[in-house]
């Protein structure tokens, strides 16, 4: 099967297919004081739905064979924290899932000790995202453990699929 690497940083305007998630409008394109183009919305979980994620962004993949549908994705990306308004969660995960929105594996948590203001690196293993047939891959939350919300900012996604050292 041949490489597949899909790389979004949203420079010129360019969402590259990401769009926001179902219900929250609020995530909009801004640019840097260095010029460099961001995802900037919120992060944003249904009440009483903390292992069920809401996408805040979310893609639509095409892949048309079984074997890439299989396959093990891995995804990078990079997120920065504002600081926390009164009524945001103090402590929330930034999870990555295919649409259904149940958690696969781990996801980057968010807590008091998260630097402010600084672009990290988010990262999820590979995983089988596509393979019960899902097309689209969140990146979302499913609420904190004091509320239900935090703002952040999102750049330069990349979705690759894992391969073996024999290709």
């Amino acid at each position: 099967m041949k490489r597949f690497e899909d790389y979004t940083d949203f420079e010129g305007e360019n969402w590259n297919g990401w769009m926001n998630g179902r219900g929250l409008p609020t995530g909009e394109l801004k640019t840097g004081e260095n010029g460099n183009m961001y995802w900037s919305g919120l992060l944003k979980g249904a009440p009483g739905t903390f292992y069920k994620i809401q996408p805040s962004l979310l893609k639509r993949f095409s892949f048309q064979s079984a074997e890439e549908r299989r396959a093990l994705y891995e995804v990078y990306f990079l997120y920065r924290i504002h600081e926390r308004e009164p009524d945001e969660a103090k402590d929330i995960a930034i999870a990555v899932c295919s649409e259904g929105g149940r958690v696969v594996g781990s996801h980057t948590n968010v807590t008091d000790e998260t630097p402010v203001g600084q672009w990290l690196k988010g990262y999820e293993p590979g995983a089988a995202w596509f393979a019960g047939g899902a097309q689209e891959l969140w990146i979302g939350t499913g609420g904190g453990l004091d509320s239900a919300f935090r703002k952040v900012d999102i750049d330069n996604i990349r979705v690759k699929r894992v391969t073996s050292k024999s290709e």
